[in-house]
């Protein structure tokens, strides 16, 4: 992962600013999805020596948002809520606390109290 400028490869596919639906389309990772909705790559991807859970989504054609749930670690739903610090040790390695913010967009690691669910949100402009 390539904080500095929003760079993030997987499966050998590059993802980063300015990336479109129609650049999805063209990936292996393409499979008839819609690009209206969150789309969820196939299986857990291998990025930085950690297997996350990762999906997309699109607003207007444009990638708006990756979302990365590391399965390093199994947690059960009384869990959960631990993974967000697996998250921010993650996160810790590239400088990252709490919330940081590039020139591209920003990254930040949080839980969400309401559907428990942990994940490092990649947010692009």
């Amino acid at each position: 992962m390539d904080f500095e400028n929003g760079i993030i490869v997987i499966d050998d596919e590059i993802i980063k600013p300015g990336y479109t639906f129609s650049d999805f389309c063209k990936s292996s990772f393409y499979s008839n999805q819609d690009g209206i909705k969150l789309i969820y790559l196939n299986g857990e991807k291998e990025i930085d020596d950690h297997r996350f859970v990762v999906s997309l989504f699109f607003r207007k054609e444009k990638l708006y948002m990756i979302s990365l749930i590391c399965c390093d670690i199994e947690y059960t739903m009384e869990t959960e809520f631990r993974r967000k610090k697996l998250h921010d040790e993650i996160l810790s390695k590239y400088c990252i606390d709490n919330e940081k913010e590039f020139f591209w967009g920003k990254v930040y690691s949080e839980y969400d109290n309401r559907s428990n669910l942990s994940s490092i949100n990649i947010i692009y402009n």
